[in-house]
């Protein structure tokens, strides 16, 4: 035989019965693994290729791993080593074989062919071939960690078993070893390590004979801030952004973002995200908005770990944070603000008439809102309060957007009624009557309502 062929004794012609071939094949070199291809193999056919065979070694003698039993078909194999072991095996028959027997050749080719890393993309070649092995390593400096992307992993029809091979993922150190997870189809997330350092693994098992794989990889630091300024400014006359790092891709890292949010003396901040992808877990990363110049000083107005929020400030500060874990694997958000008139949001009434309505009506309204409106008639005089539309959000806990009206200047006084979407029509037993409408969070479109003093001697409305 040649360097590159192994083939059966007789070849293409029939082949001996009682034959017990072995050729062992290797190469100097530690770098390079052995391809093996049988073309053409016709042998006497048993169940199991018990009669006459074809058997494979990974290694230098038979007492390697065995690769399989080949009596019919095409085969195509790799070494995980330098050295391959090929058994040719007829059992005894009367007279001469009539079978053509096999050809094949082998190949020394470099491990890095087939175990592929260009730049920060690693990936597999021979994908026929089965019995892969392959390992890569990954290491930046201390401070960072290192995100892997997989973009494709398939083992053909054994897709989804494990039967046909598997992905491994170690976080790694001097120190220790530590499996991130066992995947035999497309991971759904990103995959981050906890240190510097990433073992990757893909084995793909003698008959797996479609197998895929391609991945980046990318090194991040650890904790790593926003990308923006933490002193903002909010004007009236512009809408102004503010983003997760990376937006928008994927946030894997730790993300600890503080904005301080300022507007002039007479002015609120509105606050609106405008897209949200944060997990919805709750060790995932979230975001949190504070009534005030501190987040340790000003009133939490809540924490989000989904949704779209839209708040407004009581005065002329707001402190934003967003915060993640490097387990995070969401893509973040995207968020607006601007100044708004405290006088547009809970409008002085003073006439003995006149129209009442929520901030922005008939549009959504934001989260806290607290408006308080106090009516003072003629002593003669009653006031007559109704409204054309209540739509308040009904999907609340202990804490509800509200419209209540009260027989007095004081929410101490008696309450007349507390509205969330049915419509209020009522008269004060007295002079006066305040009414208050509270927000906890954002919600469409408000109320509407009139107001106008009525003579006590018409009695009630």
């Amino acid at each position: 035989c040649s360097s590159s062929i192994i083939k059966s004794p007789g070849y293409p012609g029939s082949y001996p019965e009682n034959t017990d071939c072995t050729w062992t094949k290797s190469t100097s070199y530690d770098t390079k693994v052995i391809s093996f291809d049988i073309s053409n193999l016709d042998l006497e056919q048993c169940a199991r290729c018990t009669c006459d065979y074809v058997e494979v070694f990974d290694g230098s003698s038979k007492s390697s791993k065995s690769l399989g039993k080949f009596c019919t078909g095409q085969v195509c194999l790799l070494t995980t080593g330098n050295y391959l072991t090929v058994v040719f095996h007829t059992d005894h028959s009367k007279g001469e074989k009539q079978n053509k027997g096999f050809y094949a050749t082998y190949n020394y080719i470099s491990r890095s062919s087939v175990c592929v890393e260009e730049s920060n993309t690693i990936r597999t070649n021979y994908a026929s071939y089965g019995n892969l092995n392959c390992s890569w390593t990954s290491g930046s400096y201390f401070g960072y960690i290192v995100v892997l992307e997989v973009s494709s992993l398939s083992f053909g029809t054994c897709s989804g078993t494990c039967s046909c091979g598997q992905l491994d993922v170690y976080d790694t150190s001097a120190a220790s070893q530590t499996k991130l997870g066992s995947w035999c189809s497309l991971p759904q997330k990103s995959i981050v390590s906890n240190g510097n350092r990433m073992l990757v693994q893909l084995v793909a098992t003698p008959t797996s004979t479609a197998h895929y794989f391609r991945a980046t990889y990318k090194y991040i630091k650890e904790i790593q801030v926003c990308e923006q300024t933490t002193d903002l400014e909010a004007t009236a006359y512009s809408t102004k952004t503010v983003r997760s790092y990376d937006r928008p891709s994927k946030y894997i890292k730790v993300v600890d973002c503080t904005w301080k949010i300022t507007a002039k003396d007479d002015q609120l901040i509105r606050f609106t995200v405008s897209q949200s992808d944060l997990g919805g877990c709750a060790s995932c990363g979230f975001l949190q908005i504070f009534d005030g110049q501190r987040e340790w000083t000003g009133t939490s107005l809540g924490k989000w770990r989904s949704g779209t929020p839209d708040i407004i400030s009581s005065g002329k500060y707001m402190t934003v944070k967003f915060k993640t874990t490097k387990f995070d694997t969401n893509n973040g958000l995207i968020a607006m603000y601007y100044a708004i008139s405290k006088k547009s949001v809970c409008p002085t009434a003073t006439a003995d008439q006149g129209v009442l309505q929520s901030y922005n009506y008939p549009s959504s309204y934001p989260g806290n809102i607290n408006c308080f409106w106090k009516f003072q008639a003629p002593s003669n005089y009653l006031i007559r309060f109704y409204t054309e539309d209540v739509r308040l959000s009904a999907d609340c806990d202990d804490r509800c957007n509200f419209l209540a009206v009260y027989d007095g200047p004081s929410f101490t006084d008696t309450k007349l009624g507390d509205y969330k979407e049915d419509n209020v029509s009522l008269v004060s037993s007295s002079s006066q009557l305040s009414i208050r409408f509270k927000t906890y969070k954002e919600g469409y479109k408000g109320f509407r309502g009139n107001y106008f003093f009525i003579k006590k001697s018409e009695g009630q409305y």
